[in-house]
């Protein structure tokens, strides 16, 4: 159950979801329109891969418990053999007996410490890799906007055989770089659920370095869309 302190996996989803029916009544079989219709998809597969993270491995805690059961019955046999009256002549052969019997433990506890640590290394791995399709995502949301520039509406004559292609309408332009400023959004809101549940440092650093990512990539759209702001309101838009 979600509560107002923590983010909601499908509340994001639902929310990405309203966003490409907006982009897609907008701008009909254009690349934006696709674009946010894979962000659906990114975020459909991180809420999938944020339940498996958060399900424990049982078969490496099976693997733990099994070994912690075998060492704790070696300790146990070679201390009954020398308390119970196993044949020991000297007193070499009971060390020789005591230090292979904490020599087998060692390698048991040092294999229970390997399993122990494996489970956490999955976990990590399987959350690097989702947060380097949220880092990727990020900038291929920003190529789309790179060429949607609003100082063409000032001086549109300038076009050249090359030129990008243009959006005309001061409204609809304004429009695309809210809907990439959206995404960006959506996309650290994605990164920041992989740090709700998780310590481990390098995961939580790889949240931020996407989070900046998308912070500074949508900070380059508002300054955009502040230019976009200061064409005079009565100047005639075109169509």
């Amino acid at each position: 159950m979600s509560t107002p302190r923590r983010l909601d996996p499908e509340a994001i989803v639902a929310t990405a979801t309203t966003l490409e029916h907006r982009v897609g009544d907008r701008f009909p079989g254009r690349g934006i329109s696709r674009l946010a219709a894979e962000l659906v998809s990114i975020a459909g597969e991180t809420e999938g891969r944020l339940q498996a993270l958060n399900r424990p491995r049982w078969m490496i805690r099976a693997l733990v418990a099994l070994i912690v059961v075998v060492a704790t019955s070696l300790l146990a046999l070679t201390v009954s053999a020398v308390e119970f009256g196993a044949p020991v002549d000297r007193f070499d052969e009971l060390l020789m007996l005591l230090e292979n019997g904490m020599q087998d433990v060692v390698f048991l506890g040092l294999g229970v410490a390997f399993l122990v640590s494996l489970e956490g290394r999955l976990k990590r791995r399987d959350a690097l890799r989702g947060l380097h399709e949220l880092r990727s995502i990020a900038h291929v949301i920003d190529m789309h906007q790179l060429t949607k520039d609003p100082e063409f509406l000032l001086s549109p004559g300038r076009q050249t055989p090359h030129s990008p292609r243009r959006i005309e309408n001061r409204f609809e332009l304004g429009r695309y770089l809210d809907y990439c400023s959206e995404m960006l959004s959506l996309t650290a809101k994605l990164a920041a659920l992989y740090a709700q549940n998780s310590q481990d440092s390098v995961v939580l650093d790889s949240v931020r370095d996407v989070q900046q990512i998308a912070g500074q990539l949508s900070g380059k759209i508002w300054q955009k869309i502040v230019i976009l702001d200061s064409i005079a309101v009565g100047e005639p838009e075109r169509q």
